[in-house]
């Protein structure tokens, strides 16, 4: 059985789950294992944006996320609507997971 490569979110949101429209927005990434699975370095990282629901997807950088456990990733808001992720990574044991969050905040 392989265990399980888990992504974490840190968005820093209002009360109301929204964040400024149009303007920068950064938001952290974490790749976690369970407690007991020896923790490999990542071997790659993708996380992408979309604006409409998934139709399209654009690519954010993620290189920073290669490094270390944790990262922050950078974009800059659209002015209305809402914000769908999409995260893939994997370690160099071969563990990996792609994660697809579809309206994930809406920006006002």
């Amino acid at each position: 059985m392989t265990p399980l490569l888990s992504v974490d979110y840190d968005l820093r949101l209002s009360e109301t789950n929204t964040a400024p429209g149009g303007k920068p927005f950064s938001f952290d990434l974490g790749f976690r294992m369970p407690p007991e699975v020896v923790v490999r370095p990542l071997a790659r990282v993708s996380v992408e944006v979309s604006w409409d629901g998934g139709a399209t997807w654009t690519a954010l950088d993620a290189r920073a996320c290669l490094k270390k456990k944790s990262c922050t990733v950078e974009l800059k808001n659209q002015r209305s609507g809402s914000a769908s992720f999409r995260v893939s990574a994997a370690d160099t044991a071969g563990r990996a997971v792609t994660q697809t969050v579809i309206d994930a905040y809406a920006v006002d």
